[in-house]
C-alpha cells in the first residue's frame, strides 16, 4: 500500500520535529527529484518566530495561517490610480462599457504599474478571485447621476451606484466583485444630460482602487 514505507504504531502514535531555536523553521517537503524544485514540489514548513503555518505546491505557496489563526492567500493585489491631468471631452451619456481614462498609478502592492493600461484607464487584476472595486469622479459641472464599473468594455452588472438627488459634479461606487483572471476592469460616470465634460484631476474625488480580498 502506498503508505506502508513508514509506520509508526503506538496506541497514541505522534512524531515531532524540533529545531534547535525559535527563530528557525520546521519543514516537511513532498519531492518528485532530486536537483532543483523537484525536491519541494509540495511542502508545510512552521516559522517558529512568528508561529505561522505555510503549505506550499507546485514549489510556491499557496496558503498560510497566521498565529492568531487568519488564513491569507499569498496572491496579493492592491493598486491605485488617478488622472495626471484633467479629461476634457468626456461624454457620461454613451458608451456604458467606456469609462474614465486614468493614466497614472498612484499605489501598488503585489503588482505593478503595468497593470493598469493609459490608453483606456482599465486595470488588468492577475487571478480568479473575490476584489473590492472602488470608483470615484469629480466632474467641472453637475452631470452625473449614476456611476457603475466596467468589465472588458461592458457593463458590469450589479455595480451600480445611482444618485437620485439629481445631477452632481461627483459619483462614485464600491462592491465586491467576482472576477476571472485577466479581466480588465474600468470605472464610468454617467449623466443622460451632458456630451462632453471635463474630468477633474482630484485626489480626493477622482481615483480607481481594486483591491484583492479572496
Amino acid at each position: 500500500d502506498y503508505g506502508d514505507s513508514l509506520t509508526i504504531a503506538d496506541a497514541n502514535a505522534g512524531m515531532t520535529l524540533r529545531v534547535a531555536a525559535t527563530d528557525q523553521v520546521s519543514h516537511i517537503y513532498f519531492a518528485d527529484g532530486t536537483s532543483g524544485d523537484a525536491q519541494y514540489r509540495g511542502y508545510l514548513q512552521y516559522h517558529h518566530n512568528t508561529d505561522l503555518m505555510k503549505f506550499g505546491t507546485a514549489a510556491a505557496e499557496r496558503l498560510r495561517i497566521d498565529s492568531s489563526g487568519y488564513v491569507t492567500k499569498p496572491s496579493q493585489f492592491h493598486i491605485v490610480v488617478v488622472r495626471s491631468s484633467n479629461q476634457t471631452g468626456y461624454n457620461p451619456s454613451q458608451n456604458f462599457g467606456t469609462g474614465v481614462i486614468f493614466n497614472q498609478v498612484e499605489i501598488v502592492q503585489g503588482t505593478t504599474s503595468s497593470a493598469l493600461n493609459t490608453s483606456n484607464g482599465r486595470i488588468t487584476v492577475p487571478v480568479d478571485g473575490i476584489y473590492f472595486l472602488e470608483g470615484s469622479s469629480y466632474s467641472s459641472t453637475q452631470a452625473f447621476t449614476q456611476g457603475w464599473f466596467t468589465k472588458n468594455g461592458s457593463r458590469l452588472a450589479y455595480s451600480d451606484f445611482m444618485d437620485n438627488s439629481g445631477l452632481s459634479q461627483n459619483t462614485n461606487s464600491n462592491g465586491f466583485h467576482k472576477l476571472a483572471a485577466n479581466d480588465a476592469i474600468g470605472f464610468k460616470p454617467y449623466g443622460s444630460q451632458h456630451t462632453s465634460v471635463t474630468v477633474q484631476t482630484n485626489a480626493y474625488h477622482t481615483w480607481m482602487r481594486i483591491t484583492l480580498v479572496g
